[in-house]
């Protein structure tokens, strides 16, 4: 049985009918799955991705466990949901969707690479499942404090430009002291926020022992 679509693939009601196999998809939704999230922006729906594999059926696998990689970048979606059958997924693009948290990856336990800027997200968190993630991209969200990363012990690369970091009444080193949590750490891009103390270059980079590249 062949793994993506084919031109000679159709769907019959709820079945896939492929070169003599008809088979159910009802692990996708019900047509009148609620598309709507709680504050009325669009859902990701099961359906949804049924949608989405149907159309890009170049692209991807209509198993959702065996794709690598997923582009759901301007959608509009205020949530993570549905993620937990994309277990071998390694590379997430969700930039500019206005997000408003980092839960609901935390099945995605092979993710390599997580690019969530653009977003309106204020609490580093849900990441404690990714022990394989290298980089991370958080730039132009809400944080103001670093945190979560303890987990991710293959991280190299994070970046957090145009953030609130140093906003937090604690002050920027206090801010910051979640990147100590995280040794590995080779390249951090922290542009654009509110570090201010002097302090800091003592207090947490000299003491990040993996550091080579440094935007501040």
């Amino acid at each position: 049985m062949t793994l993506r679509s084919h031109d000679d693939d159709r769907v019959n009601g709820d079945y896939i009918e492929s070169r003599g196999y008809r088979h159910r998809h009802n692990y996708y939704g019900e047509e009148e799955e609620d598309m709507k999230d709680i504050d009325g922006s669009p859902m990701m729906t099961n359906r949804f991705f049924w949608e989405l594999f149907k159309k890009e059926w170049k692209k991807y696998y209509r198993t959702p466990s065996l794709n690598e990689k997923l582009y759901l970048h301007f959608k509009g979606f205020s949530y993570i949901r549905n993620m937990e059958q994309f277990t071998g997924l390694k590379c997430l693009y969700f930039e500019g969707n206005g997000c408003k948290s980092l839960k609901g990856l935390e099945h995605c336990i092979e993710m390599r690479s997580l690019f969530m800027q653009e977003n309106m997200i204020k609490v580093m968190e849900g990441l404690d499942t990714m022990p394989e993630l290298r980089q991370l991209n958080l730039s132009e969200n809400m944080i103001e404090k670093i945190e979560g990363l303890e987990k991710c012990i293959q991280l190299d690369t994070i970046h957090l430009k145009r953030n609130r970091i140093g906003r937090c009444k604690e002050g920027s080193i206090e801010a910051c002291k979640g990147l100590l949590a995280r040794p590995s750490l080779h390249c951090v891009d922290l542009q654009d926020n509110y570090i201010e103390e002097q302090e800091i270059i003592d207090e947490i980079f000299v003491k990040m022992p993996n550091l080579k590249v440094l935007y501040c």
